[in-house]
């Protein structure tokens, strides 16, 4: 069967190249990513949203192929194209990996048109133009608005960054009400909240800095994440669901404890932690309850990722359940705390523990791989490009790790605890510190490009996009410097 399979799937690679519309003299590659799965359980016959560059030259009936890493995993034909995206249907699938939201999709298709297309100005925060996954980029996908950038929680992203903080463009003042954890931006607004149990969420417009509306809750330590035009984050004892162009509540869930955890979107199901113990799949438009697993202890900062239909994520353990039916896959036992919320990359979990070791377990069997000792407490969550782990500890290092050999490439000394979890754009990683400064680091070299200093602690992690870092501070104000 499985020859038949591959032969299959070679027979369709070759129509794809050998046809005369792909004249490789002809012919370009256009790359995208998939936005979410409408329909299907990954299989053939699953109907996907693609999110493509406004010139994507596609048209109903292009055949195109979904990768991961260098395999491609699945085979796609264009149903319907809009201006920014496209859905297509797969039809044929390898059987390795599911086709699911955040994989990259390509296309061959035949330059009909030299001219160049006139552009829009571009908004602070639009969703930006896929690039091709190559080589060079390795798994570096566009920015998603959420904790992290996307489900996986890698910390980096497609953009352009900040080489030089040469200007405040604004900041905004929430009269001394301390931002604790990384905004999100998208369409033009930058979204996110405050603490100290008068919280507010916060839309400010990306350009001006004024606000757009603000929504009233209790304290709010869970970072926003966007989706189809809801803003889904969690406050007091509940995850909230709000309209992000008007700031209206569309729906809450009620959990018993306090919401900490930083909700993970991935196809129409919202995960997330409670202090209750439970970590909660929850339908995103009707806001029920899809199942819950009880943990042995409360969620407290750390967040859950998702990758390959298995949520990870920790708090007396680190654990792997399956997404649709929350059924245990696994634990990683510790006897320390997780506050560090899990990554996940080439099969390998990330995370880092109050006992101040950066971990690396095997996302399959739950095994360690290795373990890599700081000064102090693992508060930061990692970030992982390149072959490259980089984390703070409350040791005042922020480091830089194989994430093959568990060797120190470089280590950063700061002035403070480093619990910002760091961020990595266009060859620098940015991160904020106890010490009241936003540093950003050459990854390569481990050299301080810049810093920029606030005066006052900065908890929250930082948010890189067009240009603009934006990154929250204890002394009440929300920044955005280029």
């Amino acid at each position: 069967m499985k020859t038949v399979k591959v032969n299959f799937l070679f027979i369709i690679t070759a129509l794809l190249f050998l046809s005369p519309m792909y004249v490789a003299s002809k012919t370009k590659t256009i790359s995208g990513t998939i936005a979410s799965v409408e329909a299907g359980n990954g299989s053939v016959g699953t109907t996907i949203t693609i999110n493509l560059g406004s010139n994507n030259n596609l048209k109903k009936g292009d055949l195109g192929w979904v990768s991961k890493g260098d395999e491609n995993i699945a085979y796609i034909k264009i149903i319907t194209v809009g201006t920014n995206s496209a859905a297509a249907v797969v039809t044929a699938h390898e059987n390795v990996v599911k086709v699911m939201s955040g994989l990259p999709v390509h296309f061959k298709v035949e330059v009909t048109e030299a001219k160049p297309e006139s552009k829009p100005d571009k908004k602070i925060g639009e969703k930006p133009k896929e690039a091709p996954i190559s080589k060079t980029q390795g798994k570096i996908y566009p920015y998603m608005p959420m904790f992290r950038g996307n489900p996986a929680r890698t910390g980096t992203w497609i953009t352009r960054g900040v080489p030089e903080a040469s200007e405040v463009l604004w900041k905004f003042n929430t009269n001394n009400h301390v931002i604790s954890l990384s905004p999100c931006v998208v369409d033009g607004i930058v979204y996110f909240g405050s603490i100290d149990g008068f919280g507010f969420l916060h839309a400010v417009d990306t350009k001006t800095g004024q606000e757009k509306w603000r929504f009233k809750t209790g304290t709010i330590e869970s970072s926003p994440c966007v989706v189809d035009s809801v803003v889904y984050f969690g406050g007091d004892y509940h995850l909230y669901a709000v309209d992000a162009k008007k700031g209206f509540e569309k729906w809450r869930f009620k959990t018993s404890g306090y919401v900490e955890s930083s909700p993970c979107v991935v196809n129409g199901i919202i995960y997330f932690g409670s202090n209750d113990e439970n970590l909660y799949a929850v339908d995103t438009k009707t806001g029920q309850e899809k199942w819950r697993f009880k943990t042995g202890s409360s969620f407290r900062d750390s967040s859950p990722c998702l990758m390959d239909g298995v949520v990870y994520f920790g708090r007396d353990a680190l654990y792997a359940v399956d997404a649709k039916t929350g059924q245990e896959k696994w634990r990683f036992k510790r006897p320390e705390c997780l506050y560090s919320s899990p990554c996940v990359v080439d099969g390998v979990v990330y995370f880092g523990s109050q006992d101040s070791n950066l971990y690396a377990v095997d996302a399959r069997t739950g095994q360690e791989k290795w373990r890599f000792k700081t000064g102090g407490y693992v508060y930061s969550s990692p970030c992982v490009v390149h072959g490259v782990v980089y984390f703070g500890s409350n040791d005042e290092n922020l480091y830089a790790v194989d994430t093959k050999t568990a060797q120190e490439k470089w280590r950063f000394k700061t002035g403070d605890k480093v619990s910002s979890s760091p961020c990595v754009v266009d060859g620098t990683v940015y991160f904020g510190c106890w010490d009241g400064h936003l540093y950003a680091v050459d990854i390569k070299t481990g050299q301080e490009k810049w810093w920029f200093k606030t005066g006052y602690r900065i908890y929250s992690s930082p948010c890189v996009l067009d240009g603009v870092v934006y990154f929250g501070c204890a002394n009440g104000f929300l920044y955005a410097v280029k």
